[in-house]
């Protein structure tokens, strides 16, 4: 006699049936998600973070991007993230770390970011909240631009030849600063400096100690912020709070949201706005001076001169671009000789720190600025 099975049984078995054939295909992390927890298979945000040896990581770095062939994107984040999982086996998510191959030459070969830079900033924003990542993504970012690179670290590491094990040359290599997070940028600067080819073995091992030393400071910040406290070193050049001081969102223009300088795609800041912009200064009928004293400690003067009437506004800028403070909107001026100071104060009340600032003068629709520097 057959055995009779109702509709609520026939449902159940076959949910076990079916549930057995998902944990063959996709694993116990999708009946047990406690356990695949455990066993770092399901990701959290931020991950954990340990302690990581800085020289460690550079020597992993470079050593990847030289065997692996899967470029310095995937070995700046690659060189972190296998040293995490060894440190933090329980904890530390698991995926592939091939998803950032795509990084390479500045992105698929179109030399936009720094694929070193962009693995190193993928693995700190996957352990630090936004606002964390922000801030130290930013110092690497700032950093990249100002270091010489390849540093003498990793050219030591290369001649002595027990560090690494494979290089693409064993010589000293040219350093040079970028002056720019974009990879195409970095390397034709690195090339034309060291007259070295693109497709030469010492350019490819010169990306090698690159990402080898991208991913140490990457690794220096993290235990920095994790440790005794991170704090900011990166100052921006003149020339960039220049630019953003009439092209940022504070700015006449409003167009323009970077921290990269402007010079290298856009042409010589000074040139444009010294040379050509005298002729337009007398065209225009207005002279502004470099303010008196500078350096200044807490206050300083602005000498200006008109020769015709106009409306003048004056704004103290940081180098970042954000305003600091307004000295005056739009105030009719007639033809004359004029002195305005600033007492080092923002426009909350509270002292400007030290440091570069940026003041725009605009006469009706032209402007002229002018850099100083406060003590």
């Amino acid at each position: 006699m057959k055995e009779k099975i109702t509709r609520q049984d026939f449902f159940r078995k076959s949910a076990i049936i079916t549930t057995g054939a998902g944990v063959a295909a996709v694993g116990t992390g999708f009946l047990f998600p406690k356990k695949a927890r455990a066993e770092g298979l399901v990701e959290t945000w931020p991950a954990p973070y340990d302690t990581l040896d800085v020289e460690t990581v550079r020597i992993n770095a470079h050593d990847d991007y030289c065997t692996e062939g899967k470029g310095c994107c995937y070995a700046a984040f690659n060189a972190m993230v296998k040293l995490l999982r060894t440190q933090l086996p329980a904890t530390f998510p698991s995926f592939p770390n091939e998803i950032m191959v795509y990084g390479h030459g500045g992105v698929a070969g179109w030399g936009t970011i720094c694929g070193a830079v962009n693995g190193a900033a993928a693995l700190i924003s996957l352990v630090c909240d936004k606002a964390t990542s922000d801030q130290l993504v930013s110092e690497l970012c700032g950093w990249y631009t100002q270091a010489l690179i390849p540093s003498d670290i990793s050219n030591d590491y290369a001649v002595a030849g027990d560090k690494y094990t494979a290089t693409k040359s064993d010589e000293v290599l040219t350093q040079n600063e970028s002056g720019s997070v974009l990879c195409h940028v970095s390397c034709t600067k690195w090339c034309e400096a060291s007259g070295v080819a693109i497709n030469d073995a010492k350019r490819k091992e010169r990306c090698a100690r690159l990402t080898g030393d991208v991913a140490a400071k990457a690794a220096e910040l993290l235990n920095d912020h994790y440790g005794s406290g991170f704090t900011a070193e990166y100052v921006a050049p003149a020339g960039i709070a220049s630019c953003m001081a009439c092209h940022s969102a504070e700015g006449a223009h409003k167009n323009v949201a970077s921290k990269s300088d402007c010079n290298q795609c856009h042409g010589d800041y000074e040139k444009a706005h010294s040379s050509v912009g005298q002729k337009s200064i007398e065209s225009n009928n207005f002279r502004v001076e470099q303010n008196f004293p500078n350096p200044f400690t807490n206050r300083t003067t602005i000498h200006y001169q008109l020769e015709r009437f106009d409306t003048v506004s004056i704004e103290i800028f940081s180098m970042d671009g954000k305003r600091v403070k307004t000295l005056m909107t739009n105030k009719p001026h007639g033809s004359g000789v004029y002195t305005i100071e600033w007492d080092g104060t923002s426009d909350t009340g509270g002292r400007a720190e030290a440091g570069v600032y940026i003041f725009r003068f605009r006469a009706g629709s032209k402007v002229q600025t002018v850099s100083m520097m406060k003590v």
